[in-house]
């Protein structure tokens, strides 16, 4: 796991060579939070100087780059149009072998979901929303991601200690489970144990979880659709649970920061390579905003 270099250190720190994780990140061809990724989970040696993380240069020689053998991010992408192709067509095993092969080149599980799933999801959205979709295209394509989205699952663990656990669900009235599953899987890859309670979960369901739950840290609340007196009635019944629990919304009906916080919840987060550090964020402060206006 990483570290926090002691005072005494930082001079021989100095004499070697450093670099930053954006630096690192431009040299491997990978996502500067991939990397931020692998220094959270102990993948990547890491020490903090300053305030900021630093990997040594004979750390990052060590170990072998994420990025080796791996398709870049407009590799994955050149094969957005098959993928979606084979979705609307119902060929899961067709979609899957596309996924099988960028894997089999060394991709990130997670980048599959940035560059492929998530991209596809938010593109049949739209095409449904404008009527240029039919609905049972939409229903079948989803079913089909709903399955790949489960055999990506077991890939997205990280090795290692936890990191505690998260609750995750669908607030009263979203019938859609995908999101949820999805930030959950990229959650695990980030080191948490994640239950995800999956669509339509009451409120009181989120309250009764989390006080059985071990080591639980934050809840994540997913709405696809306008659903604020759901979110709001879930928070309450979380904070009356434990008003120590942080909680993060997302999904499209949130509009921003300012929005989630009216909700009453610690923070949002629209980018899916940032969720964990969302969650990473809001964790680590030491009091929730909605606690400390009580």
């Amino acid at each position: 796991m990483p570290m926090e270099s002691p005072d005494n250190s930082d001079a021989a720190l100095l004499e070697e060579k450093l670099f930053s994780l954006a630096e690192v990140a431009a040299k491997q061809g990978v996502h500067y939070m991939t990397v931020y990724r692998h220094v959270r989970t102990g993948k990547l040696a890491a020490t903090k100087l300053n305030g900021e993380w630093q990997v040594r240069e004979c750390d990052l020689i060590a170990r072998t780059a994420p990025s080796q053998g791996k398709p870049g991010s407009a590799d994955i992408s050149a094969r957005s149009a098959a993928f979606r192709n084979r979705l609307l067509a119902s060929d899961e095993p067709g979609a899957w072998s596309i996924l099988e092969n960028c894997l089999a080149a060394g991709a990130d599980p997670a980048d599959l979901h940035h560059e492929l799933i998530l991209p596809f999801l938010h593109r049949i959205g739209t095409d449904w929303a404008s009527g240029t979709l039919a609905v049972s295209s939409e229903h079948t394509a989803s079913a089909v991601m709903q399955r790949l989205v489960a055999r990506l699952g077991p890939l997205m663990r990280t090795k290692g200690r936890s990191r505690g656990s998260i609750v995750i669900g669908a607030v009263a009235g979203d019938a859609h489970s995908l999101p949820a599953a999805i930030v959950a899987d990229l959650l695990r890859n980030g080191g948490y144990d994640v239950l995800d309670l999956g669509a339509n979960t009451p409120a009181r369901s989120f309250a009764e979880t989390v006080a059985l739950v071990d080591r639980c840290k934050a809840v994540g609340l997913s709405a696809s659709r306008s659903l604020d007196a759901s979110i709001r009635e879930a928070i309450e019944a979380i904070r009356l649970a434990d008003s120590t629990l942080k909680i993060v919304v997302g999904g499209c009906s949130i509009q921003g920061a300012e929005h989630a916080k009216s909700l009453g919840a610690d923070g949002t987060e629209s980018d899916s390579r940032l969720i964990a550090a969302a969650f990473d964020e809001v964790i680590d402060s030491q009091v929730s905003p909605a606690v400390a206006q009580q």
